[in-house]
C-alpha cells in the first residue's frame, strides 16, 4: 500500500482507495497513465481560472486609477445621482485609491499562486 497525490485536490490518499477521502475523486479502475493525465488536465483548469482572476485584478486595478486620478471636482464630472450624495470628491479618490489597492493585492497573490502551481510540476 503506497500513498499518492490525488489528481484532483493534491492531497496524500492511499493508492488502494476507491474515492479521495477529500475531494471524491474516483480512483479506482483507473492507471497510472489516466490518473496522471487526470491531474495534469485539472492542473489546466486551474491555471486557465487562475489566469481569469489576475486579469480581473488588472482591470479593477487600473479601473481603481482612472477613479483616482480623475479630477471629479471638474464642473459636470460627476454623474447626476451622486451631485447630492455623501459622494464627495475626495470621497470618490480614496473610494478610487482603496479599488486600486484590491486590485493590486488580489493580482499579487493571484499571481503567486499561478508561480506555486507552475512550480509544483
Amino acid at each position: 500500500m503506497a500513498i499518492i497525490n490525488c489528481p484532483g485536490c493534491s492531497k496524500r490518499v492511499s493508492d488502494k482507495a476507491g474515492a479521495c477521502d477529500h475531494c471524491g475523486f474516483l480512483l479506482s479502475g483507473q492507471d497510472t497513465d489516466s490518473l496522471a493525465r487526470q491531474a495534469q488536465i485539472q492542473r489546466k483548469q486551474l491555471l486557465n481560472k487562475l489566469t481569469s482572476q489576475q486579469m480581473t485584478a488588472m482591470l479593477l486595478f487600473v479601473v481603481g486609477i482612472a477613479a483616482a486620478f480623475y479630477d471629479w471636482a471638474e464642473e459636470g464630472a460627476m454623474p447626476n445621482f451622486l451631485v447630492d450624495t455623501m459622494f464627495t470628491p475626495s470621497v470618490l479618490k480614496i473610494i478610487g485609491f482603496s479599488i486600486m489597492g484590491l486590485g493590486l493585492a488580489w493580482y499579487m497573490i493571484t499571481r503567486g499562486r499561478i508561480y506555486n502551481l507552475k512550480r509544483k510540476r
